[in-house]
């Protein structure tokens, strides 16, 4: 389980599937635009977002304020690619592309597209 926030304007990953990896949202404050399978939408607080493994999807802050979901992801291993990606996020400028699609390889995760902007 992961509680997650993002500033107003900022993309989220890249247009990606996973193959083993379940996902599941609740938007507690703010506005996303998302992109579940060929589905795109915006959705606000109170939103719940099922994304089953080989579905394509991302997503990316649509509205003024800071949006704020917890999701659940299963299985747990998905932990230790959260946490990789932290470790190639910059503070500040968009991370490698390439070493970000290299992660998500080892995980099970195709990057199919970019983001939503």
């Amino acid at each position: 389980m992961i509680d997650y926030s993002a500033a107003p304007g900022v993309p989220g990953p890249p247009l990606h599937v996973h193959d083993a990896i379940d996902e599941a949202w609740y938007l507690l404050e703010g506005e996303l635009e998302v992109q579940v399978g060929d589905e795109r939408r915006r959705v606000g607080a109170g939103s719940f977002l099922l994304v089953p493994r080989q579905t394509p999807h991302t997503f990316v802050n649509a509205g003024a304020g800071r949006a704020r979901w917890v999701g659940v992801l299963a299985p747990g291993t998905v932990l230790g690619m959260l946490e990789d990606l932290g470790r190639l996020l910059p503070g500040q400028g968009p991370p490698d592309d390439g070493a970000v699609a290299e992660m998500f390889r080892r995980y099970g995760t195709t990057i199919l597209g970019p983001p939503l902007g």
